[in-house]
């Protein structure tokens, strides 16, 4: 193990002392001190010097980047479509039927809507998980007595990159009358 190791450092040592003698150019001047009368040559000369690699560096930026210009972005791509306003049932609503129709009003710019209902606020306990619902209403069955049901809608607009697809959602609650023994 302690030759791994010693091996490891070894080749790391070398590699840094490779890599710091490749940076030097190779017709680097004197290094300025305070023996040496001539700095402000050498000063100059190492200025030249990344000058030069600074021109031949912003040169290949300017080629690569024709090569891959940036995307750019199409507004009607990338703009989210409009909330949904919910109508029915409205908010603690007591549904007395085992069905209930979920409505809301038309979002601008949603080509369909993505319907959640749960039995729990955070959505974790989903009973209904509807993606691409083209219509404003969902009918919904088989409710069970005594319980609260969260629900939750938000506008999809399909043509849209998939960051900008969906508005937020907007919630409501509504439940069932416990059954009368």
């Amino acid at each position: 193990m302690k030759f791994v190791l010693s091996a490891f450092v070894f080749f790391l040592a070398l590699g840094l002392s490779l890599k710091s003698v490749a940076s030097t150019p190779k017709n680097s001047p004197e290094t300025c001190t305070a023996e040496t009368q001539n700095c402000e040559a050498t000063k100059e000369a190492h200025s030249k010097h990344k000058g030069a690699e600074n021109a031949h560096g912003n040169g290949l930026s300017e080629h690569m980047n024709s090569l891959f210009p940036e995307k750019q972005k199409n507004p009607t791509v990338t703009a989210r479509p409009t909330s949904v306003k919910l109508t029915s049932p409205k908010f603690l609503a007591k549904v007395s039927t085992p069905t209930v129709k979920l409505e809301w009003a038309a979002a601008d710019g949603a080509t369909s809507y993505h319907v959640q209902v749960a039995t729990d606020p955070n959505f974790k306990w989903l009973v209904t998980n509807e993606h691409f619902v083209k219509t404003t209403s969902y009918d919904m069955a088989n409710l069970q007595p005594g319980q609260k049901y969260y629900w939750r809608i938000a506008s999809l607009k399909g043509e849209n990159d998939s960051s900008f697809t969906k508005s937020l959602f907007i919630s409501s609650v509504f439940a069932t009358p416990a059954v009368k023994q």
